[in-house]
């Protein structure tokens, strides 16, 4: 057992501590008041160790000296025992030198680096003087004794100088613990200030584009209001009124045409007969691409275009003719640019308020954090005998 293992156990106080109110804005100031009061507390505890150290030092010369003095030659034993007690007084003597030297070379700076140097200063010298001891002792008695007692006085002494060591180690434990927590807080409130000015940002940038759909939508407000804007809808509605009718035609005209006729005319011509394979198939782009001209010299030539479909050709034509005509007064629709435009508009807002709504949730963790880690300050401060008054 070490001579310290009494700090693994609280000693039971029956005096209240006194608890002292401060708020978190005062935290650090206290924390130096507090620091400064247990480094007193360190300072007096060296004091008392000194002043007994050196009472320690000057019993113990002494009783070397009387051990040293003691005479083995008298003792009427064989020459065996005599060299086994000598070998071992010798031994034993020398393991105290080495204990008292090393207990004054002990640096007297850390309470808690002292208590385990100390610690094991013991525990090596037990564990390397005890069988000299006991052989010696074979033959020398008190004066090995006196020595022993002395050391073991040592021990007892540090341990009632050392009663309150956990209270001081623990504070100190605490205070540096704290002040961990309390950089974690600064790091945290940095991150939180940087979060709440990404959100503010992104806001922004909202706001920016909301006023810039407005300022479109205005925009195409007025333009719809023109009369210029007014003349060419209504032209673009004449324009597909025709096309309407120019589709139909197309289509009243390949059911006029006789196919099985015109296959029969030309079956045996391979390139004519993929001609009329390409209208049966797909008549209405193949009409407007070749405007016909192809289909109609085949009719001719088959002698089977009939009236009808020499009207319905021309009918074509004329649509067609009209719509040249009124369509090139049409002026492309701006509204629908601007609309395109808007619809960009929202789908980058739909964006950034995904990305501030992610902010805004990274926030509420960061603050979570924060919130714990004031939590772990305020019960560390009590283990101070202090009490935090939150603002």
């Amino acid at each position: 057992m070490g001579i310290f293992d009494f700090l693994k156990k609280k000693k039971i106080e029956n005096t209240e501590p006194i608890i002292e109110e401060v708020s978190f804005g005062e935290i650090t100031g206290w924390l130096d008041g507090k620091e400064k009061r247990i480094k007193e507390k360190e300072e007096d505890r060296f004091n008392s160790i000194g002043e007994q150290m050196n009472v320690f030092f000057e019993e113990i010369d002494k009783k070397i000296v009387i051990l040293a003095n003691f005479d083995l030659a008298a003792k009427k034993v064989t020459e065996r025992e005599r060299i086994i007690v000598k070998q071992g007084f010798d031994n034993y003597l020398n393991q105290v030198n080495v204990f008292i030297k090393d207990i004054k070379e002990v640096k007297r700076e850390n309470l808690e680096d002292f208590i385990k140097d100390i610690n094991k200063i013991f525990s090596i010298f037990h564990k390397q003087s005890n069988i000299f001891y006991h052989r010696a002792n074979y033959l020398i008695g008190d004066e090995l004794l006196a020595v022993k007692q002395t050391i073991q006085g040592l021990s007892k002494d540090f341990v009632e100088i050392f009663k309150g060591a956990h209270a001081v180690l623990s504070s100190h434990k605490n205070l540096d613990l704290i002040r961990e927590k309390l950089n974690e807080i600064e790091s945290v409130d940095r991150n939180i200030k940087e979060t709440k000015s990404e959100t503010n940002k992104i806001s922004e940038k909202i706001y920016g584009l909301k006023e810039q759909e407005g300022k479109i939508l205005r925009e195409i407000g007025k333009i719809k209001m023109s009369d210029d804007y007014i003349e060419n809808l209504q032209k673009g509605e004449v324009v597909r009124s025709i096309n309407k009718k120019l589709e139909e035609s197309i289509w009243k005209l390949k059911e006029l045409i006789d196919f099985k006729a015109l296959s029969n005319v030309f079956h045996s011509d391979t390139k004519t007969m993929e001609i009329i394979k390409r209208y049966k198939e797909n008549f209405k782009s193949i009409f407007q691409k070749t405007k016909g001209n192809d289909l109609i010299s085949l009719l001719k030539e088959a002698k089977i275009d009939s009236k009808q479909v020499i009207m319905q050709i021309k009918e074509i034509g004329c649509l067609k003719e009209e719509i040249v005509k009124i369509g090139g007064g049409l002026v492309r629709d701006i509204v629908e640019d601007l609309m395109i435009e808007i619809r960009l508009l929202k789908s980058e807002v739909e964006d950034l308020e995904g990305e501030k709504e992610k902010t805004r949730g990274r926030l509420v963790k960061i603050e979570e954090t924060r919130d714990d880690l004031l939590k772990e300050i305020g019960e560390m401060v009590k283990n101070l005998e202090g009490k935090i008054k939150w603002e």
